[in-house]
């Protein structure tokens, strides 16, 4: 099949887009700097934004948002780890690959989520292997699969999926770090895991080669917002300024742009990332 490509430069007006296309990034005409971009179906619309920030000399956060026949849309967030180039290419080739896709069409959702991931853990593995300037590549990875009212997903890493409904915000997703499982394993209380150093430790990651994606599904009802963080987003930005944000801006891409600013303005130094869905 034939998929339709949107490539869009960095602009804060970017247009819409028609079912069956996917935007996606080109290094060579989209330099990753500063990019924002709108895409809408009859179900829903999406912003996204991402911002290199003020200290590192690559943006390795990628977004990727794909349409397909019957209305079903993915959308997806990777931040790359491992530094460079080896985390902007993990990222890169995880939404690359989102355009070869099949899809969950016809399929259980999920388990179509644990076959793409799975592959991309394969992917980024033997990449890092064949070359030593790439060793220890990887990349965190959210996937979020929307038909219908239902919302899939599948995570791995640090990076999160919020649901915003009614003014209220609820983190879906668990930050799969080495705080995380020390917590969970009693050796530290949850209040020293949020200052511990293991907190920006992955303890899952695509390319880690010991997967355990995160899976679950959401019912939505209109005027229901999905939000895709990366790690320089909600690791500068507290949750309630975050909320107010949502409940408050009436625009996604307004919204979208203002969580990046807040994450810069507040001292944020890593890649900063942010992906809104709207049910409409």
């Amino acid at each position: 099949m034939n998929w339709k490509k949107s490539w869009q430069k960095s602009t804060a007006e970017s247009g819409n887009f028609n079912q069956g296309q996917i935007i996606i990034e080109n290094q060579k005409i989209s330099p990753w700097d500063r990019k924002q971009d709108h895409f809408e179906t009859k179900n829903l619309a999406i912003s996204a934004q991402t911002d290199m920030g003020p200290v590192r000399k690559t943006n390795q956060d990628r977004y990727g948002i794909r349409s397909f026949p019957g209305g079903t849309v993915v959308m997806g967030l990777a931040d790359g780890l491992g530094g460079e180039p080896g985390g902007e290419m993990a990222a890169r080739h995880v939404m690359e690959s989102l355009e070869n896709w099949p899809g969950p069409e016809g399929k259980n959702t999920t388990a179509s989520l644990m076959d793409f991931f799975i592959r991309m853990d394969r992917d980024i593995a033997a990449m890092g292997a064949e070359q030593e300037a790439l060793s220890g590549m990887a990349t965190t990875l959210i996937l979020v699969v929307v038909k219908g009212r239902r919302a899939v997903f599948a995570h791995s890493g640090d990076s999160r999926l919020y649901h915003f409904r009614a003014g209220n915000l609820t983190q879906i997703t668990q930050d799969q770090t080495l705080a995380s499982f020390l917590a969970d394993e009693g050796e530290l209380s949850g209040d020293e895991a949020q200052s511990h150093y293991s907190r920006t430790v992955p303890d899952q990651c695509i390319g880690c080669r010991d997967l355990g994606p995160e899976t679950g599904e959401i019912r939505l009802e209109a005027g229901d917002l999905l939000v895709l963080t990366s790690d320089g987003v909600h690791g500068a930005v507290e949750k309630d300024a975050m909320t107010h944000i949502l409940a408050t801006e009436e625009s996604i891409r307004r919204a979208a742009a203002r969580l990046t600013g807040l994450a810069l303005a507040a001292g944020g130094k890593d890649n900063m990332s942010v992906v809104i869905a709207k049910i409409h």
